[in-house]
């Protein structure tokens, strides 16, 4: 790939980096929880069996 010329060129090329990590990092997380409950991921977070804690904002 040839380095972008403008940061518009930027974009598709961000996009699918973001898609291919976003693929690698989902096995990781451990445990959801949502916005509502982000005391509770605070503190799985903290705990040695969480590997990776997702709090999801869209989430009830």
């Amino acid at each position: 790939m040839l380095a972008p010329t403008s940061l518009a060129d930027c974009y598709p090329a961000a996009v699918e980096q973001i898609t291919e990590l976003n693929a690698t990092i989902r096995p990781l997380v451990t445990h959801t929880f949502s916005l509502s409950s982000y005391a509770r991921a605070l503190a799985v977070a903290a705990s040695p069996e969480a590997l990776k804690v997702h709090v999801d904002p869209a989430s009830n």
